[in-house]
Order: structure tokens, then sequence, then C-alpha cells
């Protein structure tokens, strides 16, 4: 049922004849355009507080790679956001770097919150800054960490 058009959608051909006939019931069409009146749109206006309207701050911190292998890797860990949306970038000497640059993606967590990690693989040099920001929906201004 697509509560957008108010009738049963197929979508796929072989869900066509299902949709036809559910169409033709008009009770039960009926039926189901109340209950996303009464309760669908209803349990939206409770939960979107909680589930739309809500923002929670990432913390970020920068480690570098605790294997021998990896030396030359720095991890930028964001973590405890909502929403899922964000977007992490590193910089060198605050000029982006692009080369090197290996993201784990966003991990949901069992608390309504997401992390992700995000590695540069670098070649150590003095006087170089590496910084590590970060842009969300919760943030008024990036948050960067070197």
């Amino acid at each position: 049922f697509d509560s957008d058009v108010g009738e049963f959608v197929a979508l796929t051909e072989l869900g066509r004849p299902d949709a036809k006939y559910w169409n033709s019931q008009k009770e039960i069409l009926e039926e189901y355009r109340a209950y996303v009146d009464t309760v669908c749109r209803h349990n939206y206006e409770i939960e979107k507080p909680f589930a739309v309207d809500r923002r929670v701050q990432p913390r970020v911190t920068i480690s570098p790679s605790k294997t021998e292998a990896l030396q030359h890797l720095l991890v930028c860990s964001v973590t405890g956001f909502y929403p899922s949306k964000i977007k992490v970038t590193w910089l060198k000497n605050g000029q982006e770097e692009t080369a090197g640059v290996v993201s784990t993606g966003v991990i949901q967590h069992g608390d309504w919150t997401y992390q992700i990690l995000v590695m540069l693989e670098m070649i150590p040099q003095s006087r170089d800054i590496y910084t590590c920001s970060v842009e969300h929906a919760s943030l008024q201004s990036p948050i960067s960490v070197e």
C-alpha cells in the first residue's frame, strides 16, 4: 500500500495482479487510507522529535595506527553522532588530502548513533600538520582536530 497515492502499487510485474485485486476491494482501500490518517501520521508526529528532528554532535579523535606495519597511518575516529549523514575530510597543512584516504563508511550503533573511521596513509615530515575536519547537521561550524 502506497500512502502517497492511496492504493496498492506493484513493485514488480509479478505483483501487478495482486495490486489490481486489492485496489478493487473498495472497503479494504478505505480501511488502509483511514489507518494511514489515524495511526501512521499520528505516530509520526509523536516520533518526529526523537527521530526526525534529533541531532547529536559527534566526538572526534585522531590517533596513529597501533601496528608496526601501518605506522604511517592516522585514524580519525568520529563517534556518537545522529543523524547518519556526515562529511569527514583530512587536511595536510590546511589543504584537503584525497590520496591515501580510506573510510569504513558509516556504522550504526544500537543506541541510535553512528560512527565512522577515516584513515590517512601518510609519510611524516617535520612541520606538517594533519587535521581531521568534520561537518554534521548538529554542528554550527565544522569540528577540526589536529
